[in-house]
């Protein structure tokens, strides 16, 4: 007699890329680990370790900021659902409203991106972090420096096929990140491949920065008031806070959003000229204006609360890529406040090391109890 086979459990179809993708990431991990170990061991073997605090500056404030956002971009880049659902549930979201070169462009890199999920993730990923690991700690030679570049060069990809021009061609506003978070990372990479004498960091630097600022405020106000049938229609602010807070994310971030997106409801045309007149008076301010410490803070409150309300912070969901723009103005007003001195950088005791005085006291005290060729102590 014939007896059917038993049958067996087939696997959900997420088991064996997940698989694949955690075992991918596990063993570059400890390949980097042990890359990295062995050039350590070998440098404090031959006595070519140097662990050095250098002084803290603006520039290097920045350079921190933009190696420490790549290495959170990366580690963003290593979520499961990265490697599952990036392809049609973040990059195909990306069509909607394009212009069709703009939506053919973006195509192909779906296309590409598609044929290999895992493997493009992964690369994409660790590529990330790399370029976080070289700006942070490649000191100041041609590592720093490749890191910078490499930063430019994937910025520019990732702002084409990532992030579809910022959204400038479909839909514009700061409330989604427009003009693009990965065009001011390169915006930034630029100037720190500038040298520490560049005019950038030099006596004008912070009218500079002001300048940027003030740029970035009134292309916000000129997004969110054109076209005439963009965020002016009734519907559109409320229906875009709304997709926020259905976003997986804390519920007190999602109760924030439905709160605001009741009172979007209620009065929509207001909330877009009230915001677009906002963002234009701080371009002004920053633009002719001599920013002081309070309307810095208020520049900062208002950068945060557009972060927050209408960004969502950018990483969260699951398929969140980077912190979004936001991010990124409040690090350049950082920049401007302690290039124009609205706050002073930590000094060297802050930083651990004792102050000239106090070493040069103790070497005097040194001397003063060291034996002299008589053999008595000098007095």
């Amino acid at each position: 007699m014939f007896m059917p086979m038993p049958k067996v459990p087939v696997p959900s179809s997420h088991v064996h890329p997940l698989t694949m993708f955690y075992a991918l990431n596990l063993v570059i991990a400890l390949l980097v680990i042990t890359v990295v170990g062995e050039i350590i061991l070998w440098r404090w073997q031959h006595k070519t370790l140097h662990i050095t605090r250098p002084p803290l500056t603006v520039r290097g404030l920045l350079a921190w900021g933009l190696g420490g956002l790549w290495l959170i971009d990366g580690l963003l880049q290593l979520q499961p659902l990265m490697a599952t659902d990036f392809g049609r549930g973040y990059l195909a979201a990306l069509l909607r409203d394009q212009p069709q070169v703009v939506a053919g462009i973006i195509r192909i890199g779906i296309h590409w991106w598609n044929l290999y999920p895992i493997f493009s993730d992964v690369a994409a990923a660790w590529l990330q972090i790399s370029i976080g690991a070289l700006i942070l700690f490649g000191g100041q030679d041609r590592l720093k420096k490749l890191g910078l570049w490499t930063s430019i060069a994937w910025g520019i990809i990732v702002w084409i096929f990532g992030e579809a021009l910022g959204g400038l061609l479909a839909a514009p506003s700061w409330l989604v990140g427009s003009p693009g978070s990965a065009l001011l990372y390169v915006m930034l990479a630029v100037l720190l491949l500038q040298p520490e004498s560049s005019p950038w960091w030099g006596s004008k630097a912070a009218e500079r920065w002001a300048r940027i600022i003030a740029g970035l405020w009134a292309l916000a106000s000129f997004l969110q008031v054109w076209p005439a049938d963009g965020w002016w229609r009734k519907d559109a602010l409320v229906r875009y806070v709304r997709s926020m807070a259905a976003m997986p994310q804390p519920h007190l971030l999602s109760a924030g959003l439905e709160a605001w997106a009741r009172s979007l409801a209620l009065h929509p045309l207001l909330w877009n000229a009230g915001l677009a007149t906002i963002w234009m008076g701080l371009a002004v301010y920053w633009g002719f204006g001599r920013p002081t410490q309070h309307g810095w803070w208020g520049t900062a409150a208002m950068t945060f609360a557009s972060w927050m309300f209408g960004q969502d912070f950018g990483f969260l969901g699951g398929l969140g890529t980077d912190s979004n723009s936001g991010l990124l103005l409040l690090l350049m007003l950082v920049g401007y406040a302690f290039s124009a001195k609205l706050f002073s950088l930590p000094s060297a005791r802050a930083l651990g090391t004792p102050p000239p005085s106090q070493s040069h006291s103790s070497a005097r005290g040194l001397l003063r109890h060291q034996p002299q060729p008589g053999g008595e102590p000098r007095k």
